[in-house]
């Protein structure tokens, strides 16, 4: 199985239709974000 991204549109998994893809990029984004919030959260409680 190869890792990285496929040039074409045809060989993406059916769980991840092209239409969906921008969406679950700003959602990756929102959790990020999040989770560094949080530990820096922790980080001021930490000390």
């Amino acid at each position: 199985m190869r890792t990285h991204r496929a040039p074409s549109s045809r060989k993406l998994p059916r769980t991840y239709p092209a239409s969906s893809r921008p969406r679950q990029k700003h959602q990756t984004s929102m959790l990020l974000q999040t989770q560094k919030r949080d530990c820096n959260r922790t980080a001021v409680l930490g000390t």
